[in-house]
């Protein structure tokens, strides 16, 4: 029931400030409402009514009570009344719902990679040469071309043109490379790297090339390489400071430059940047703790960097201009597992995170806002359905987010994949 307070807000709502009238709006609502419902007798309702009485007045509040309050009303003649006023619902908040699930778990040595359709690209891992596709318009997964050998921990970069170049990340071929076509789904050998690189990372540049660096094999890597798409040939550009390799966070800024953050690397706070019109390494501000694995970057809309994980539950956003790195509010959980962000339309970012919501792995995962104007963290939502572990999240065509997840830390668990709706 609705109380006397909310009823008097009600009226003033749908009265005009200073007069007697009704707003137009709520006529022609009423009118609308009165056109599609079955009637015993027909009601002639004028357009716009004149100054009302009290009494006049008040009987129309009810009726308007009834249509703002319950939906749609009957004019009948000696139907019974409903001995109370539907509570109107909450306004939607952020959901999750269900979506296909891959048909296999392949593990965080997979590579996961949005298409430029919008579809989602899993492979290597587990299976370390086949590969499925996401098609979110039929929330259903499909297998496509498989790898001309097994990877696991590859790098793999979105080309301008569309395609998928992935590189390294083989026991038996580390500087191999080879292109996935979209259109064919078919994978096609090309140039092979300089150096073999597995756990190593790249990034497409703004002039169209593909950065590749660093490596975790024989010791690690501080060399780092360029990929022409034009002519399918590596060449060498200048090495990192020091050895570094993947997982890491790695984001192209603004300007064009690289920023490479973490990872396998010394004390595991130090960051540089790259400059592609150089081909030199500068060494940048330090990470305000060190993040060695299994993390996440972004570049936001105001041009600062978020990272977050490499398995402490924290993160600092990095601003170029001044070269350093600053903590956000703390999340409102502990995780064990990756962190992925996504950006939202409204600016604000997504993390979803592995590893439970505190200290223990056996928890589920869950998922928090980022709001880059505050600095805050807030968690939205249910906890992610079956969900312990995530594989990886793509942010759709639509707004919605895709969190691929399993109920194991390793590889060959139970897949499954929800879908994030932002509020309106």
């Amino acid at each position: 029931m609705t109380d006397q307070r909310e009823l008097d807000r009600l009226l003033d709502a749908y009265f005009v400030d200073g007069t007697d009238e009704l707003a137009d709006r709520v006529i022609q609502a009423a009118l609308d409402q009165i056109d599609h419902t079955r009637q015993r007798r027909v009601l002639h309702v004028p357009w716009r009514f004149r100054p009302m009485t009290m009494p006049l007045r008040l009987g129309t509040a009810a009726v308007i009570g009834a249509l703002v309050l319950g939906g749609a009303f009957l004019l009948t003649g000696g139907g019974s009344r409903p001995s109370t006023i539907p509570t109107p619902s909450a306004s939607p908040g952020p959901i999750w719902s269900v979506t296909g699930s891959p048909p296999q778990d392949r593990g965080n040595a997979q590579i996961a990679i949005q298409l430029k359709d919008g579809r989602i690209l899993h492979a290597g891992g587990l299976q370390p040469a086949t590969a499925d596709l996401y098609d979110p318009s039929t929330g259903t997964w499909m297998a496509t071309g498989s790898f001309n050998i097994g990877r696991a921990y590859p790098i793999a970069a979105r080309l301008a043109d569309g395609r998928v170049l992935v590189a390294g990340g083989s026991e038996f071929n580390a500087a191999s490379a080879e292109l996935y076509d979209p259109a064919t789904g078919a994978w096609t050998v090309t140039g092979s790297m300089a150096t073999p690189r597995n756990q190593g990372f790249g990034i497409l540049l703004a002039d169209g090339r593909i950065l590749a660096a660093g490596g975790g094999n024989d010791g690690g890597k501080a060399s780092a390489e360029l990929f022409d798409p034009a002519t399918g040939i590596w060449a060498s550009t200048g090495s990192l400071p020091a050895v570094r390799a993947g997982p890491l966070g790695i984001t192209r800024l603004p300007d064009g430059r690289v920023l490479v953050d973490g990872g396998f690397a010394d004390d595991k706070t130090s960051a540089e940047i790259y400059d592609p019109t150089t081909g030199t390494w500068t060494a940048t501000g330090r990470m305000t703790t060190g993040r060695g694995d299994e993390q996440s970057a972004i570049l936001m809309r105001d041009g600062r960097v978020l990272v977050c994980g490499g398995h402490p539950s924290s993160c600092d956003t990095y601003d170029a201009t001044a070269g350093r790195f600053t903590p956000t509010g703390p999340l409102k959980a502990a995780y064990t597992d990756l962190l992925v962000l996504n950006q939202l339309a409204d600016g604000s970012v997504l993390l979803v995170a592995g590893g439970g919501s505190g200290a223990s792995a056996t928890g589920f995962a869950t998922a928090e806002l980022f709001d880059p104007a505050m600095g805050t963290w807030t968690a939205v939502g249910e906890p992610l359905g079956a969900t312990k572990f995530v594989r990886s999240a793509h942010t759709l065509p639509d707004g919605t987010v895709l969190v691929v997840g399993s109920d194991s830390t390793n590889a060959a668990g139970n897949p499954n994949a929800e879908l994030y709706h932002p509020a309106p």
